[in-house]
């Protein structure tokens, strides 16, 4: 059975394939979701969160004269809520009914509801402090962000260079046939120099052991080819016996936009290429961001060695209503007028501040970490530049080398060729 002709993958293909099927792709991106739900989590912290409770209860007692039974039935409704400057509001509402079912029957309804409102005046109190988990949750979803950036551009970078890969060995397999068409045909003519007794059968063997060369440099060319072409499969999340063929035109197109711009002459000056690197690298970003996180933490520290002291204010009500066995009703109505409330100060002494102590000075020490890690990757960044400054400058350089060795061998094979067949020359020089 004939197999399928293979898919036809242009360099943008690829790159669309890779983002919807590679793995790695796919983790990268689920990060970000997985930062954005820590996130989202931070914030339920400063939303209003309700809590209720339903509960029934039948209770018997047979230890007295009667059998007493009854049936007590709660429900409770609560809201707290904490705000950003760091204050923090709790407030329930209650619902009671016991019923008794033997004796009389009566039956006792009440309604209760507290409100507790605490706010920090010491540790804890601020925006700032009370917000910061909320502050680095956010910080992190951006820092998430900037990764998959990072990601996506070493991921395109890493295809584009897998894909040229695999055109460039395309290219070394046709040129090893040709080799060896050209080594072989030289053989077969040299073979009958030999014959006619014009060449010595020295060179006959010399030119068959480079023509048996040549064949296994072919050979060792394809299976180049095809596992750089298992590799790239798997980097685009394909199964590694898919049948794919690369767009050849695409290495045609590539050379020679490439060759336009060096005869142009257009590379990029350094020091405008640093300051770019400067102002738009990612992880340069990330690195500063993150000291004035360990700013903010050194911060968050100094604020715990402080003593604690909250203002608490508080207040509840509970009405009853009881009814007796003859079904007579009275309204149970909420007199906050007869509640009762209090205000207090609630200070925490602490007697040995060691830990809190401790964490602050490390806090220091992150800052100044975090300082010097920020230099180093602004270092790293520059050194980065001109690395890759150099290197594009001497693959300039030898491109132009190239094409004019290229050149210079293609008129030297065809004189030695000449030479050959006029016996001045020994077949050594035309391999």
């Amino acid at each position: 059975e004939k197999l399928p002709d293979p898919l036809v993958l242009s360099l943008v293909d690829a790159l669309q394939i890779g983002a919807r099927n590679s793995r790695e792709y796919q983790s990268a991106k689920e990060a970000v979701f997985t930062t954005a739900l820590d996130l989202d989590l931070s914030r339920a912290e400063f939303r209003n969160s309700y809590s209720s409770l339903l509960s029934s209860l039948f209770t018997g007692d047979n230890t007295g004269d009667e059998t007493e039974e009854k049936v007590e039935n709660s429900f409770s409704l609560g809201v707290a809520k904490k705000f950003k400057t760091g204050a923090t509001l709790s407030a329930k509402l209650g619902l009671d009914l016991v019923k008794l079912l033997t004796m009389d029957k009566s039956s006792t309804f009440g309604i209760s509801a507290d409100a507790t409102v605490i706010i920090p005046l010491l540790k804890g109190a601020g925006r700032d402090i009370a917000r910061e988990p909320l502050t680095q949750a956010e910080r992190n979803l951006i820092y998430a962000i900037w990764n998959f950036e990072l990601f996506k551009e070493s991921f395109v970078i890493q295809i584009v260079d897998e894909y040229l890969s695999i055109l460039e060995q395309a290219k070394q397999i046709q040129n090893a046939e040709e080799n060896y068409r050209n080594i072989s045909a030289a053989r077969q003519r040299i073979q009958s120099l030999a014959e006619a007794g014009r060449v010595p059968e020295t060179q006959v063997n010399q030119a068959m052991q480079d023509e048996l060369t040549a064949s296994n440099r072919v050979i060792a060319a394809k299976q180049a080819f095809e596992q750089r072409l298992d590799t790239f499969k798997q980097t685009l999340g394909l199964p590694v016996d898919a049948r794919i063929r690369l767009d050849e035109e695409q290495m045609n197109e590539i050379v020679d936009k490439t060759i336009s711009k060096i005869e142009e002459g257009t590379i990029i000056d350094l020091s405008s290429a640093i300051n770019t690197a400067l102002e738009n690298r990612l992880d340069l970003k990330i690195a500063c961001d993150k000291m004035e996180d360990s700013a903010r933490k050194a911060n968050l520290a100094r604020d715990a060695l402080k003593t604690g002291m909250d203002l608490k204010v508080s207040g509840s009500t509970r009405e009853t209503d009881t009814r007796g066995g003859s079904g007579e009703e009275e309204t149970v109505e909420m007199e906050f007028g007869k509640g009762n409330y209090s205000a207090g100060l609630d200070i925490d002494i602490p007697l040995d501040k060691t830990d809190e102590r401790n964490a602050y000075r490390k806090s220091i020490i992150a800052v100044e970490e975090s300082i010097r890690a920020m230099e180093a990757k602004e270092d790293d960044v520059k050194k980065d530049v001109r690395d890759g400054f150099r290197r594009l400058q001497e693959a300039k350089e030898t491109f132009t080398i190239q094409s004019q060795a290229v050149k210079l061998a293609e008129r030297r094979v065809k004189s030695t060729e000449l030479f050959v067949q006029a016996g001045r020359t020994e077949i050594r020089d035309l391999l």
